[in-house]
């Protein structure tokens, strides 16, 4: 199966902010695989009903977020 990957060149800002956010394309739920709810069995009736996801909230789709923050590196006290 084929997957679409996306890479994230990190470039020192020239605009003087230190944080950015972004935001990648959506994918498929691994957990409802795109359905948006699944089946669950109701533990006092035993029937099957829909239940939402929780994972995408019934979108049936999840989104990547990245947060970079750049700043001095961390010393090393010896």
């Amino acid at each position: 199966m084929s997957k679409i990957r996306e890479q994230i060149e990190l470039v020192p800002p020239t605009n003087g902010h230190l944080q950015e956010d972004m935001m990648g394309r959506k994918c498929e739920c691994s957990v409802c695989h795109g359905e948006g709810w699944y089946w669950m069995e109701d533990p006092v009736t035993t029937e099957s009903r829909k239940n939402k996801c929780s994972y995408c909230d019934g979108t049936g789709f999840l989104v990547p977020y990245v947060f970079i923050r750049w700043g001095a590196p961390i010393r090393n006290e010896e």
